[in-house]
């Protein structure tokens, strides 16, 4: 016979079978199984309803922008990763961008525990990552340039806005939204002559506008950190914009433009 102080004791045990951190991991093997398997049937709208859904999952019933605000790195991963899934007409690409997500969302998980999720070495990946997919689609599916330029105002806007607001900005929505503007008209410039390059037999495409703004996002970045520390002065901020444009015209006195202009 079971007394109650038996039972009491018992419950913490049972409680404790399966820990969070379990828990937690196969909820993300699931999530990128679901982003992939949605993805690669050309359900990209369902899966990205899917991820949002999973990633707010507590937040459903009380929606709060703050806990969108919060997911934004996690979001924009699933985003990412279904777009380039969903423009990648090979299974070995797709099958790599479904482990590139979980490897991603776990390496942010664990980022997410030591507070490091502020450091701009998370918003510089995640939109390194997201850029890449948006001019993916933009380079292999017929997309209008209008949705393209709206995608990328939306990920540049989303991405500056979580650092800033991590880093309990005052102005947090204005940066955010100059940083915006400027990925527009990065965007709009490009696509005018979109540029892609191709890796490894063509298993890796890499769109030019992506590479461009993400080093713009870098010395950007870098400036801001760097005047709010009080270390920007004008030989750091020089270097920062020699990076820049000298990454920016390797760039593009590389690239062959064939009379696209």
């Amino acid at each position: 016979m079971t007394t109650n102080s038996q039972l009491q004791f018992q419950q913490p045990i049972l409680r404790r079978s399966i820990p969070q951190s379990v828990v937690r991991y196969g909820i993300i093997v699931f999530q990128a199984f679901i982003l992939w398997r949605l993805s690669v049937v050309g359900l990209w709208p369902l899966a990205i309803l899917a991820i949002f859904a999973l990633e707010l999952r507590g937040n459903i019933r009380r929606f709060r922008i703050s806990a969108l605000v919060h997911n934004t790195p996690q979001l924009m991963a699933g985003v990412a990763v279904i777009l380039s899934i969903s423009a990648y007409p090979r299974a070995i690409p797709q099958a790599g961008a479904a482990i590139l997500y979980l490897a991603w969302r776990i390496w942010l998980e664990q980022y997410t525990k030591r507070a490091a999720d502020r450091n701009l070495l998370t918003t510089l990946l995640g939109q390194a990552l997201i850029f890449e997919s948006i001019f993916l689609v933009a380079a292999l599916l017929d997309f209008p340039k209008i949705v393209i330029l709206a995608l990328v105002w939306i990920a540049a806007f989303a991405g500056a806005y979580h650092l800033l607001i991590q880093r309990q900005e005052r102005t947090a929505a204005v940066l955010a939204a100059a940083w915006a503007l400027i990925a527009l008209e990065v965007a709009w410039v490009t696509l005018n002559w979109l540029v892609s390059y191709t890796v490894l037999n063509g298993y890796l495409i890499v769109p030019q506008p992506a590479i461009i703004l993400t080093v713009l996002a870098y010395c950007f970045g870098s400036i801001y950190l760097a005047q709010r520390q009080n270390q920007l002065g004008r030989k750091r901020l020089t270097e920062y914009l020699m990076i820049g444009l000298f990454v920016i015209l390797v760039v593009v006195a590389g690239t062959t433009w064939r009379g696209s202009i």
